[in-house]
């Protein structure tokens, strides 16, 4: 027998033991073609032909499909059970469900920043403010009304996995400053202010040119969160100790173009609630005016509880989020009237107070996210902010002679509006 003829004999006996061994995971430097794979389930069985006679037919590797998913990281989906996981745990690529589907590593911080165009309702008690020399009012408190003023919200998340009691540490501040409106009466030697002030009392409140009201507030708020991540992509590999999961029921594209993310907020809120309300008289002829002021702040502090939720269909996506919480609110108002303005202010009043209530913070909102890259996504939505049991400055005005020495937390603020920001991810 020629050694040519004994060739292919040899071959066909070490074919069993190839069968038997273990394959060595193949390594991305030794072809320069990417991230190692190796084997989990063990090597691929090696077809029956090729251990006997028969068709010599070649070894059918699963198909990887390469992909770019939402978290700033790239690799290979495959859920045959076959390629792209080292073990049931986590992998160099992402982490492993029992069907072998994978997922890139999740990121470790996030940050939002959102312009605010909203708007704030005036709940305050409809009460005359200016009246004419018969008694018919002529400007009230409900008169007032404000148009959309800018704001701003910032959001910063630190991620610690989606395992444990939170996955997530999440810090927000909210601004909406400088929110002010104003309203005038004009008539000539006709005007008084209401009550008892309005009859003598106050010289520049009496037979006045004219009457303006001014209102504005500020809103400014603190908070902390956990966030609990009860459902990211696929949250049932978490008893599998990774740092992200894939659902075994999906497939590879449901996992990569179709995501869904449900989260549990609860943490800690402060909020201070600041207003400024006056009422200025203008007599264009005696020159002799008066002005009567309230300032009131609000410091809310208390615990709220939410929920967030995220679906992705590829790079479009929709976010809805709510937040409602019982708050400590520690309410103080002053007051002041000053008369015979400009020349020789008298002040007829200088009073003060405060006190301590429950309050309720609720927010909720809706947007709608579109993916520039992996990491920026763009933000565009509405969102409402309601705040209850508060110290509003319109509310504490005393028309009285002897008064302004009491605090009423009964009052509401209503804040609506559009948001436009940008998220980024890393």
């Amino acid at each position: 027998m020629t050694r040519s003829s004994l060739l292919p004999r040899i071959i066909l006996l070490m074919i069993p033991l190839v069968g038997s061994a273990s394959l060595s995971p193949l390594r991305a430097d030794d072809v320069g073609l990417g991230p190692t794979f190796t084997f989990r389930d063990g090597p691929p069985a090696v077809p029956a032909e090729l251990s006997g006679a028969g068709s010599q037919a070649p070894v059918a590797l699963p198909t990887a499909m390469p992909y770019s998913d939402n978290h700033g990281g790239n690799g290979l989906v495959v859920c045959d059970g076959m390629i792209g996981c080292d073990s049931l745990g986590c992998d160099s690529i992402g982490c492993c469900e029992p069907s072998g589907c994978c997922v890139a590593p999740w990121y470790k911080y996030y940050v939002q920043a959102d312009a605010l165009f909203w708007q704030r309702g005036n709940s305050s008690f409809d009460q005359p403010l200016v009246v004419t020399s018969n008694n018919d009012p002529v400007l009230t408190s409900r008169d007032l009304d404000f148009d959309y003023d800018p704001g701003l919200r910032v959001t910063l998340g630190v991620v610690r996995g989606p395992c444990g009691c939170c996955s997530a540490w999440e810090f927000g501040f909210l601004g909406l400053w400088e929110s002010g409106t104003s309203a005038q009466a004009f008539d000539l030697d006709n005007l008084n202010a209401a009550g008892l002030l309005g009859f003598g009392f106050v010289n520049g409140f009496v037979n006045a040119d004219a009457m303006r009201a001014e209102y504005s507030s500020d809103l400014y708020s603190f908070e902390a969160n956990c966030v609990k991540c009860l459902r990211r992509d696929c949250w049932e590999a978490c008893d599998l100790g990774c740092d992200d999961c894939c659902d075994a029921v999906v497939g590879p594209r449901n996992c990569v173009n179709r995501r869904s993310e449900i989260d549990l907020l609860y943490g800690l809120r402060y909020v201070r609630f600041e207003e400024d309300f006056a009422l200025v008289s203008d007599n264009l002829r005696d020159q002799v005016d008066a002005r009567y002021d309230v300032d009131t702040i609000n410091n809310l502090y208390g615990f709220q509880l939410g929920a967030r939720w995220r679906e992705y269909r590829n790079r479009l996506g929709l976010e809805a989020v709510g937040k409602a919480g019982i708050y400590f609110n520690d309410a103080s108002q002053r007051q002041s009237i000053i008369d015979q303005l400009p020349s020789n202010p008298v002040s007829l009043r200088d009073a003060s107070d405060s006190s301590s209530d429950v309050a309720f913070l609720g927010e909720v909102g809706l947007s709608l996210l579109y993916e520039l890259t992996p990491a920026w996504t763009l933000r565009a939505g509405y969102s409402l902010l309601w705040l209850e049991g508060v110290a509003l400055a319109p509310d504490q005005l005393d028309f009285n002679l002897v008064g302004g020495d009491r605090v009423d937390v009964g009052g509401g603020v209503f804040y609506h509006g559009a948001t436009v920001g940008i998220e980024y991810r890393r």
